[in-house]
């Protein structure tokens, strides 16, 4: 978990930087996209993750710990979309929409098996996607 903190500290990092409400709303979620793309397309995070998700069953806390780092992480996004919503969404709905963003952006559990690029030829046609069908869905205020 360490290892995975320190690969996560300049994501978060990198993610609060583009979230501003001054922005273009879809801008702001295709910058978060691609970062979110770039992060777990990463080598180190990819095997991080099947190293979670493989272990969990036989370590339940590392995978309680990786589901919790990635809440805490999505939080500031949830924070972004709660502000940014015409729907006056709570804090857990907006929660919930951050990490339904994330599962898009890497693609389920499918990210951790190929990556979007094998399906698209570039991953940023993968992220203009993610953005697309996430922003059609989101009444901003």
């Amino acid at each position: 978990m360490h290892v995975a903190s320190a690969n996560v500290a300049s994501f978060s990092y990198d993610v609060q930087k583009v979230l501003d409400l001054s922005r273009p709303f879809e801008e702001v979620i295709e910058s978060v996209v691609s970062l979110m793309v770039e992060t777990c397309g990463n080598g180190n995070t990819r095997r991080l993750l099947r190293l979670a998700v493989a272990e969990s069953d036989r370590f339940p806390q590392l995978g309680q710990l990786t589901y919790d780092r990635t809440i805490e992480l999505m939080t500031p996004l949830g924070e972004y979309l709660k502000a940014a919503s015409a729907d006056s969404l709570t804090r857990k709905e907006a929660l919930h929409a951050a990490y339904h963003l994330m599962s898009m952006a890497v693609g389920g559990f499918g990210y951790l098996l190929v990556k979007p690029s094998v399906f698209f030829g570039k991953s940023s046609y993968w992220v203009k996607s993610v953005t697309r069908l996430f922003a059609a869905n989101f009444r901003i205020a």
